[in-house]
């Protein structure tokens, strides 16, 4: 079983391979820019892991899981729905609507006949992630010993 921590953001993003570290790094930051609490699974997920990972979301109550699977796809999980593989473009335009007071069902309407049990109105959240809103939290599969975690602080 996967250790997660207390990772608690907005929105969760890993890669299903070593290979697309930057890629993830860079789409974190652009969800950082455009206001949206992010954390990084930093160690690849293996397929049999992102049902832990969604487990994991809705138990926290993170409202985005995100699975970098291309260098410009990503699986997309937000609210319980799984929305497919989209483009960081894509995705970021969506989160971008859903963010300015717009429905669920206007953000996403080929999701309209859907229902799901976790919606979270992601306007309650702080507007912008700034270095003074930095929360910084590692999610590991293991738990690194004691000194190698005041290293990493």
């Amino acid at each position: 079983m996967l250790d997660f921590g207390s990772v608690c953001g907005q929105a969760l993003v890993c890669s299903v391979s070593d290979q697309f570290l930057k890629t993830t790094a860079n789409l974190v930051k652009q969800m950082w820019s455009c206001g949206i609490q992010t954390d990084v699974l930093h160690d690849p997920v293996a397929p049999m892991q992102i049902t832990e990972l969604i487990e994991h979301c809705n138990e926290t109550h993170i409202e985005m899981l995100l699975v970098v699977y291309g260098e410009n796809e990503v699986l997309t999980r937000i609210g319980g729905v799984d929305l497919g593989k989209l483009t960081f473009d894509e995705m970021l335009s969506k989160f971008e609507v859903y963010q300015n007071d717009v429905s669920f069902v206007e953000a996403f309407p080929h999701l309209s006949n859907i229902t799901s049990p976790v919606r979270h109105s992601l306007n309650t959240l702080p507007v912008a992630a700034t270095p003074a809103s930095l929360n910084v939290r590692y999610a590991l599969t293991e738990k690194p010993a004691a000194h190698i975690r005041k290293r990493n602080e």
